[in-house]
């Protein structure tokens, strides 16, 4: 009886003492073991959603700088065509005024050019009209002087005399100019003497005289 009673006794320690609670230190482990994965999730969750708001952030920042970067480019782009047009413009307007003072320069030098053929012309008419025999000489008086002295000679060729009419004859002596042909009429030249000898005869006598031979061969 004795030994049932100490078994009995045995058993019913054993039954207290898995009933008994566990210590405040055991507990407390106990719960922040439990509590960690749901701690260390949050804080996972936490620092992902901070990532994405900064991946965000960034990734507006780079579209504002890209766009920043495309509307200086575009800037740029604008005023590159202004200062084209500008260029092309003034060089237009350079190459009117160009146009413009060469058209001016041409039109003073055809001005220019056109007084000098004018005043050539009116040199070269003076000169014909000092050559034509009628250029204030007295053909009829000539032929009187012809007549009654230069035929001696003019009419026959002597002494090596132009003949009177003879085209190839006269032209080289023609050529000349009135001038040296009066001269030579009035101071006498190779076989011919001072006024074909006629000293009597004026300084205009011979200068008619020479005109009417000049005029019959033109």
């Amino acid at each position: 009886m004795t030994r049932y009673l100490l078994v009995m006794g045995l058993f019913a320690l054993l039954l207290g003492g898995c009933g008994k609670e566990e210590a405040p230190e055991e507990k407390a482990g106990t719960d922040a073991a439990q509590e960690a994965p749901a701690a260390i999730a949050e804080q996972a969750e936490s620092a992902a959603e901070s990532l994405g708001e900064v991946a965000t952030e960034a990734e507006e920042a780079v579209s504002e700088e890209a766009q920043a970067a495309m509307d200086e480019a575009q800037t740029l782009a604008e005023e590159a065509d202004a200062a084209v047009e500008e260029g092309v413009a003034e060089a237009e307007a350079a190459v009117e005024q160009g146009v413009a003072e060469a058209q001016s320069a041409a039109e003073e030098v055809a001005a220019e050019a056109e007084e000098a053929a004018t005043a050539v012309a009116d040199e070269a008419s003076a000169a014909v009209e000092e050559l034509s025999p009628a250029a204030g000489a007295d053909t009829a008086r000539g032929k009187e002087v012809y007549d009654s002295t230069c035929f001696v000679c003019h009419g026959t060729g002597a002494a090596g005399a132009p003949v009177l009419g003879n085209k190839a004859a006269w032209e080289p002596r023609i050529a000349q100019g009135m001038e040296v042909l009066v001269s030579n009429s009035i101071n006498g030249i190779r076989g011919m003497p001072p006024k074909g000898g006629s000293m009597n005869l004026s300084d205009e006598d011979m200068a008619a005289a020479v005109a009417y031979m000049v005029e019959q061969v033109k």
